[in-house]
Parts: structure tokens; C-alpha cells; sequence
């Protein structure tokens, strides 16, 4: 007798295995898969359906940042003497060149953060001057 037929033996004979989960009733709220928004303020006319999404820039800069970033190494690194170019210039640059080039670099995370907390100030300023208007109008 093989091994196989002794484990399909031991399988056939051992009783069947039943879930825990079906014995036990389930608890309290347990059947809803969220729980229940809490009611809005009292007072409060604003409504989530008249607010419309809000877009998010920061997430749109970025990309373009980041898509132009790639542009320009595609097109930097893809032929065979621009690519020597660039390895030549990098291994030119001195401490100075390259202090000064990371510098330009935190600058110009600075200038896409600042324009993005601009962008951010100005939609919350518009969100609160579109809830503060009456509804009729």
C-alpha cells in the first residue's frame, strides 16, 4: 500500500470539518458592513451633493512634473552621443556646480509646493464663499 492510498484513507475516515463562524450567532450590528454617518450639525444647510468634487492639483502638477522630468532623460538618454554628452558633463562638475545645482533643484520643490498650497487656499476660499451663498441662488 502506498502512501497516497493510506492519506486518502485517513481523509475518507476523519470527520468533516465545520466552519466556526456557522455555530456561532454573529454579534450586534455585525451584518451592516459600514457604520452609520453621524448626523450633521445642528443648524448646518450645506449638503454633501452641493459641494462638487473638489479637483486635486497637487496630484496634477506633480504628474506633470514628474512626466516632464521623464521627457526630457528619454530624450537625453536614448541616443548614443547624447548620452556620452550627459556622462561627460557629470563627471565635469565640481563641488561648486553640483552644490549649486541641488540648491536650483530644493528651489524648484519649493516653487511647486508653494504654488500648490496657493491653489489648495485659493478652492478652500471658494468652497466657503459657495456654502456661505443661500441655496435659492
Amino acid at each position: 500500500m502506498s502512501t497516497d492510498d493510506m492519506a486518502t484513507e485517513e481523509a475518507a475516515s476523519a470527520p468533516p470539518i465545520t466552519p466556526a463562524f456557522e455555530d456561532s450567532p454573529a454579534p450586534d450590528g455585525a451584518t451592516a458592513p459600514y457604520p452609520a454617518a453621524p448626523p450633521a450639525p445642528y443648524g448646518s444647510t450645506a449638503s454633501a451633493a452641493a459641494d462638487p468634487p473638489r479637483i486635486r492639483w497637487a496630484a496634477i502638477i506633480w504628474g506633470l512634473v514628474f512626466a516632464v522630468i521623464a521627457v526630457i532623460m528619454i530624450g537625453l538618454l536614448s541616443d548614443d552621443r547624447r548620452s556620452d554628452g550627459v556622462s561627460d558633463w557629470i563627471m565635469s562638475l565640481t563641488p561648486g556646480s553640483i552644490t549649486a545645482i541641488v540648491l536650483l533643484a530644493l528651489g524648484g520643490v519649493v516653487l511647486i509646493c508653494g504654488t500648490i498650497g496657493l491653489i489648495r487656499r485659493l478652492q478652500r476660499k471658494a468652497a466657503v464663499g459657495r456654502s456661505a451663498q443661500p441655496m435659492g441662488s
